[in-house]
């Protein structure tokens, strides 16, 4: 698997444990779920602040090991961040 596929692979399984999560009431609408960055394991993926059932993988961002984002691109990131 090339390192496009599977970063966009990891993308694609961290929406879609934001949108189960959400579903079946684990996470409510301030909840959130990372995931470490495949290519890079100082970094780590989490979506903007967005309610988790409404996470695309247009939302995801990527931080590095101090929580900063990787790219000023103007999202707001969820406040919690530092956590992960």
């Amino acid at each position: 698997m090339s390192t496009s596929t599977r970063y966009q692979q990891v993308i694609d399984d961290l929406v879609t444990a934001n949108r189960i999560l959400a579903r079946f009431g684990v996470l409510d609408g301030f909840g959130h779920v990372s995931v470490r960055h495949p290519d890079n394991p100082a970094h780590f993926l989490l979506s903007r602040s967005l309610a988790p059932e409404l996470v695309t993988a247009q939302d995801i961002m990527e931080f590095d090991a101090t929580s900063e984002t990787a790219a000023a691109d103007g999202r707001k990131p969820y406040l919690e961040r530092y956590i992960h």
